[in-house]
């Protein structure tokens, strides 16, 4: 799904390094950097970013392993160069927004836009008088610069994942979107992009008009998907948090103070001092005290906390056996939803059925055709206690190939207690057994008591993968 951690990702594989611990010297390293040069460019706004580091789901967004934090540096950094007409400081953070996230796809067209109308020469400051006397006078050079520098690296990037992959478009795309409209959802996104109005006093408009248009479209692409893993709201998290640092970022502009002279004179009177910083600061931390309510969760903290130790055994576990004993079973391939963590593992041919590791299953969904094509040897389904999710992703057309071909129920693997994985083959594999038995021995608990048995482990006691 996203070619930049795809790429980095080849470093660990090939230094034989554990692939999570290399992902958090990214993502601090990204932090380090990100904080270092916000601070810069944004002077006395320390409180400020120390406030937002307060929040639990930054560091679980910033440490999943995931895209989420990279994303949100890269769009504050775009908003701040926007602001500050850098053109070819845009294009850079676009083309890698481009291999971060697709939602900035969208940047290909609204970027170059933008470029249409900087005054050639550089001497109206003002978006009144630009409007105004750029409407006949468009910079067309910026323009087609704009548009010829991010649509060739895009288009290739296209080319290269039809021809690698089957699709021009990434799995995710055929997964997650197109789902109906969650309207409440719609309206709280919608709230979270409240704080970028402040460009209107500014007389910032072609500013404002670019993020309006940016973030409407991920509010309604956000709002129409289905993410299998929304710990901590991360769509929520990608709008507020790079508005959030831009905001803060305005705030300790000169360009602002003309805005407090204003609201000073027209309101208040001549002796009463009020700093214009402070005032925005004030306004956006009411939004950031909504937020923080929304997304802090003691239950969904204690969650995420013992998300990784159970996926080790579970998940990782089960993946580590199966590579141990694929040359012992003559094991080629398998069938599983969940396939990350245990195809990664396992060294084996997957069947991702969800989509998201496989692209026929994505286009074209699972089928009889292609379980034989597959012809998986194990096969893994999601299930609760009661038994096996049959209506979800396909899993019903697979447990009648899976009869059909004389594989039968081996054991259950736990992660939570209301979550288990079903395994069904052909032989009796004690290994997979062993699994099973210490899967259930150790996350067969509730957090509360999964998190006190391990006493809340340091990070790096699971770096050994």
């Amino acid at each position: 799904t996203n070619p930049i951690y795809a790429t980095l990702s080849i470093i660990p594989n090939y230094f034989k390094i554990d692939i999570v611990l290399f992902f958090k010297i990214f993502t601090l390293l990204t932090l380090i950097v990100f904080s270092f040069w916000f601070i810069h460019k944004a002077k006395n706004s320390l409180i400020m970013v120390l406030i937002f580091f307060t929040l639990p789901i930054t560091f679980i967004h910033a440490f999943s392993g995931l895209e989420t934090f990279l994303f949100v540096a890269l769009m504050a950094s775009l908003l701040i160069f926007l602001f500050e007409e850098k053109l070819y400081h845009q294009i850079l953070i676009s083309l890698l927004l481009f291999f971060t996230r697709p939602e900035a796809w969208l940047l290909v067209i609204l970027l170059p836009l933008y470029a249409l109308t900087i005054d050639p020469q550089q001497k109206e400051k003002d978006d009144c008088l630009i409007i105004k006397n750029g409407l006949n006078q468009l910079n067309w050079r910026n323009f087609i610069l704009t548009f010829s520098l991010l649509f060739i690296p895009l288009v290739i990037y296209f080319i290269f994942h039809k021809l690698y992959f089957g699709n021009a478009l990434p799995n995710t795309f055929y997964i997650k979107s197109g789902k109906n409209c969650q309207f409440f959802y719609f309206i709280w996104l919608s709230f979270l992009m409240l704080p970028i109005f402040i460009l209107i006093p500014l007389k910032k408009f072609r500013l404002f008009i670019f993020s309006f248009l940016m973030f409407t479209a991920m509010v309604i692409s956000y709002s129409t998907s289905e993410l299998q893993m929304n710990y901590g709201q991360r769509f929520a998290f990608h709008i507020f948090a790079p508005i959030y640092f831009f905001i803060v970022y305005i705030a300790s502009t000169k360009q602002s103070d003309f805005l407090y002279a204003h609201l000073s004179s027209k309101y208040f009177k001549k002796s009463f001092n009020i700093s214009f910083q402070i005032v925005l600061n004030l306004i956006l931390l009411s939004f950031f005290a909504v937020f923080a309510d929304k997304v802090i969760n003691t239950g969904e903290l204690a969650w995420v906390s013992s998300y990784y130790p159970r996926a080790i055994d579970s998940h990782a576990e089960l993946g580590k056996k199966l590579q141990h004993i694929a040359n012992k079973y003559n094991l080629k391939s398998f069938s599983f939803g969940d396939a990350g963590m245990t195809a990664y593992h396992s060294k084996l041919i997957a069947l991702d059925n969800i989509g998201l590791g496989s692209s026929a299953v994505a286009s074209g969904g699972v089928t009889s055709g292609l379980l034989d094509v597959y012809k998986p040897d194990i096969v893994i389904f999601y299930a609760n206690p009661q038994g096996i999710h049959l209506s979800s992703h396909y899993q019903d057309i697979i447990h009648d190939w899976s009869l059909k071909n004389g594989m039968q129920m081996i054991c259950d693997i736990y992660w939570r207690p209301e979550y288990i994985i079903r395994v069904f083959d052909k032989g009796f594999y004690p290994e997979i057994i062993d699994v099973c038995d210490k899967s259930k021995q150790n996350n067969d608990q509730k957090d509360k008591d999964f998190l006190l048995k391990i006493e809340i482990n340091s990070p790096w006691s699971y770096w050994k993968e």
